[in-house]
């Protein structure tokens, strides 16, 4: 078990994503920002942290 309600499993669904976006980001580098910005909130409401630990 991870920190802040993350595990194992959860690392399949952001591979998946993160893979996705990748391979937008290769044909269309300005799509692929415009639906990474969006999928960061997401994964923040889902599994807040404190931001003052990335200090």
């Amino acid at each position: 078990m991870y920190d802040n309600g993350w595990n194992g499993w959860h690392n399949i669904w952001l591979n998946i994503a993160l893979f996705a976006v990748l391979r937008v980001h290769y044909r269309k580098p300005a799509m692929a920002m415009l639906i990474s910005l969006p999928a960061v909130v997401i994964f923040y409401l889902l599994f807040p942290f404190p931001l003052d630990s990335l200090k």
